[in-house]
């Protein structure tokens, strides 16, 4: 078993642009793929422990991409519903979009295999980083992508 972070580098022109649609907790729909928005995608989950320091490096991320367009989701896999992964964000008072994919879309859509996973997603629906493990670990390679974005 691997531990730590494991990055995939992702070329653009092997990759199909994906599409993706998921509703937040607070009701307002996401849309993620050509013609939206750049977005970082943390896929969590309530009952994985690394997760749950997650949320303050997602907080200080979207306070350092939300000025130039890019959105942070944290996405989560729960079975459980919507009122139980509502606390469990509320207890973290974190300020970043939060959804949960009840239907399993997120692991057909970005091969998604666990948790913790995150994706930058650009406005093409092409993902330009992606992150196994720790995020922390992976700020980095996620810097070096999102400067990429930019130029």
């Amino acid at each position: 078993m691997t531990t730590g972070l494991m990055l995939l580098a992702v070329a653009a022109h092997a990759q199909a642009p994906l599409s993706y649609t998921v509703r937040t907790l607070a009701g307002a729909e996401v849309r993620i793929g050509a013609g939206e928005q750049p977005t970082i995608v943390a896929v969590f989950a309530t009952w994985c422990t690394t997760c749950r320091g997650e949320f303050t490096t997602l907080d200080s991320i979207r306070s350092a991409v939300g000025n130039r367009g890019i959105r942070v989701l944290a996405l989560s896999v729960d079975d459980a519903g919507d009122e139980h992964v509502r606390r469990y964000v509320d207890a973290r008072r974190t300020r970043v979009l939060v959804a949960r994919d009840a239907s399993g879309a997120v692991g057909r859509t970005f091969g998604t295999v666990g948790v913790p996973e995150a994706y930058l997603i650009d406005g093409k629906g092409i993902v330009r980083w992606h992150g196994r493990g720790d995020l922390r670990a992976g700020i980095p390679g996620l810097r070096r992508a999102l400067k990429a974005l930019s130029s």
